[in-house]
């Protein structure tokens, strides 16, 4: 698996906790890996500023429109079936095998940045995988 981390320039301060942001990246970098196995891809981890008006139109449930940083995770693995999507945030959902996982990471992630006053979403993109 190739990691590609993509900084934006000037982005404002913001205040997390530290400890449960890097559980979340994480949690989600571990996802993308099992997704991207057996033959690996790229996950990309992208940092940009965004404007009120550019949140709002990401129609992200429970995100305040106002000025914020983006944090976007992008896999290059085959996406997620849209039968899964509704659910992929649920606590104890996993699609792994028995004793692969506890399905709590993606829930634990939206726990986190939901606490931090973020909101999450997830999207097949046009070319594969997932953001």
């Amino acid at each position: 698996m190739k990691l590609e981390l993509v900084n934006g320039r000037g982005l404002p301060n913001v205040r997390i906790d530290r400890t449960q942001f890097e559980t979340a990246i994480m949690n989600l970098a571990v996802n993308a890996r099992d997704a991207m196995a057996p033959n690996g891809g790229v996950l990309t981890i992208r940092t940009k500023a965004l404007a009120a008006a550019e949140v709002e139109q990401l129609g992200v449930p429970d995100l305040a429109v106002q000025d914020c940083v983006l944090i976007e995770v992008a896999d290059t693995g085959p996406g997620v079936p849209a039968d899964i999507m509704p659910r992929i945030f649920d606590p104890f959902f996993t699609t792994k095998e028995e004793g692969k996982g506890t399905g709590l990471g993606l829930s634990t992630v939206h726990g986190i940045i939901g606490q931090m006053g973020g909101g999450i979403a997830i999207e097949n993109a046009a070319a594969g995988g997932a953001v």
